[in-house]
């Protein structure tokens, strides 16, 4: 048993192999008992009779294991990965993802939008560079190719819309629309500044008439 100056105690088997010390911790002696750590110095010195190098099996041990786990990550497309990002990708000092960024997230599995999706799967490879698993198969700059880029529409902010002084005009014209539900829905979306697919997939439950509230999803 070797106690190191800190006092903690394991056990140690140690032996020569072709003139040279062998030393190798079993355990610690509050995991291991006495007839355990002798077993296994009895199988360690089995391999040292034999001409084996215990130093040299676990190197080789955990070659093949590094060499495994490299193939099997070769082996892993975006597509497998991408749920699991959506699982646990999750943007820094929040719990979640915003549900509307969620549903984008999984909308973009697609080939709808490809500019905001660009910058979606740009958040993808970081999070992938970020994890020692998948660290090695990681290009980050796979996303900003030129060749990508230069087939894509420019990701600017929209510059269409209403001035204050039109408002009054746009709103006597869209209550004479004759789809009431039409002009409800763009009356609702100016007074309330929600997305149209928010406000289209409104019902009956969200709308509070005696509070005169409604409740949008984000």
């Amino acid at each position: 048993m070797r106690v190191t100056a800190a006092g903690a105690k394991s056990f140690v088997y140690e032996a020569k192999l072709n003139r040279q010390t062998i030393r190798r911790t079993i355990g610690d002696v509050r995991i291991w008992s006495i007839d355990g750590a002798r077993k296994e110095s009895r199988r360690i010195g089995v391999m040292l009779d034999g001409g084996t190098d215990p130093r040299q099996l676990e190197r080789q041990q955990q070659a093949d294991h590094a060499a495994a786990t490299a193939a099997a990550a070769q082996a892993l497309t975006v597509g497998e990965l991408w749920p699991q990002y959506l699982e646990t990708g999750r943007p820094k000092r929040r719990e979640a993802w915003r549900p509307r960024y969620l549903a984008d997230l999984k909308a973009m599995a697609g080939k709808h939008q490809a500019t905001r999706a660009l910058m979606m799967f740009r958040g993808f490879l970081r999070w992938c560079a970020a994890r020692p698993e998948y660290r090695a198969m990681t290009d980050r700059e796979a996303g900003r190719a030129a060749a990508i880029l230069e087939n894509l529409p420019r990701n600017t902010k929209r510059t269409d819309a209403l001035e204050a002084a039109q408002v009054p005009g746009w709103w006597a014209g869209v209550e004479q629309l004759s789809n009431r539900t039409a002009s409800a829905y763009l009356r609702a979306l100016l007074l309330t500044g929600a997305r149209r697919e928010e406000l289209a997939a409104l019902t009956w439950t969200n709308v509070d008439f005696q509070w005169r509230k409604l409740t949008i999803a984000d």
